[in-house]
C-alpha cells in the first residue's frame, strides 16, 4: 500500500506528502512484537514515515499522540492501576492535553480500525469514529480550516460561541446549506460536526445542555454573513468571543 493512501484525504488538506522510513519502520515492528500487537497499516502511515513525529504533533494540536516506544504499552491512567489494553484489544495512541480522555484503537485486524474514546468521569468506551483515517481527517480539518491563520495578521477570524443545544432539524438546516465533512463522537461534548463551504468553516461540538461553535471565514463582511445566517440554530448565544479586533467587531454588529 503506498505510503500515507489511506490518510490521503487528510493529507491533501494539510499539503503534506510522506515517504517511508525504513529505521522507524523497524523500531516500530519490534514495539509492536515486543508488545504482542500487529500495527494497522492507517497507524504505521503516521509512524513509520519521515518526519512522522512533526505531523504527529500538528494533529495532536494540544494533545499528545503516544510515543513510539510507548505503543503497546501498559498504560497509567485514571484507573485504580496500570492496564494492558493491548489484551483488551485496544491500542491507546494519544492523550487528551489534561488525560481528561484517551484515544484507543480497536486491535480488529483490519488495517484501518475504528477508534474508541475514554473519559472522565465514568472511564468507558465509546466509539468516536468508523476508522482512524477518518479520525486523522477530522483531526486535520480542525488544525488547518479551524485554527490556522487566525493568529495576528493570519488572514483568517474565528468566532467562538456557546449557545444552547442543538435542536431536531438544526442539522438538516445545516447540511442543506454547507458541505458536511467527517464527524465523530465522545469527545468534546457528545459528537463533533464539520461543515465547509466556499471560505466558510464550521466546528460544532455538541452535548446534552450546549453546543460550542467555531465559526471561521476570511473577512468581517463573510463571517458577518455566516453568523446571522446561522441565528436559526444558534441563536440562544449564552457566551461569543473573539480573539482578533475584527471578530469584536462582527460580534458587536450581531449583538446589536
Amino acid at each position: 500500500m503506498e505510503c500515507g493512501s489511506l490518510h490521503a484525504a487528510a493529507l491533501r488538506r494539510l499539503g503534506v506528502t510522506l515517504e517511508p522510513d525504513p529505521e522507524a519502520a523497524r523500531r516500530l515492528a519490534e514495539q509492536a512484537a515486543a508488545r504482542g500487537f500487529r500495527v494497522p497499516a492507517a497507524l504505521e502511515a503516521l509512524y513509520a514515515v519521515r518526519g512522522g513525529e512533526a505531523l504527529r504533533r500538528l494533529l495532536a494540536c494540544s494533545d499528545d499522540f503516544v510515543s513510539p516506544a510507548g505503543l503497546g504499552e501498559p498504560v497509567t491512567w485514571r484507573w485504580d492501576q496500570p492496564r494492558d489494553l493491548v489484551s483488551e484489544g485496544r491500542l491507546a495512541f494519544m492523550f487528551e492535553n489534561q488525560a481528561v480522555c484517551l484515544w484507543a484503537l480497536r486491535l480488529d485486524g483490519s488495517a484501518d480500525p475504528p477508534v474508541e474514546v475514554a473519559r472522565d468521569p465514568d472511564l468507558a468506551w465509546r466509539p468516536c469514529t468508523p476508522t482512524f483515517s477518518t479520525f486523522v481527517e477530522g483531526r486535520a480539518f480542525e488544525v488547518e480550516e479551524i485554527w490556522s491563520g487566525t493568529e495576528a495578521g493570519g488572514g483568517r477570524i474565528l468566532l467562538e460561541v456557546q449557545a444552547g443545544p442543538l435542536r431536531p432539524g438544526d442539522l438538516a438546516f445545516l447540511r442543506l446549506r454547507f458541505e458536511e465533512q467527517v464527524a465523530s463522537q465522545g469527545w468534546p461534548g457528545e459528537a463533533q460536526w464539520r461543515f465547509q463551504r466556499g471560505t466558510a468553516r464550521l466546528l460544532i461540538w455538541t452535548s446534552d445542555d450546549q453546543a460550542d461553535w467555531f465559526i471561521r471565514d476570511v473577512s468581517e463582511a463573510a463571517l458577518a454573513a455566516v453568523a446571522e445566517e446561522l441565528r436559526p440554530c444558534s441563536d440562544k448565544w449564552a457566551f461569543a468571543l473573539s480573539r482578533q479586533e475584527a471578530g469584536e467587531r462582527v460580534l458587536a454588529r450581531a449583538r446589536g
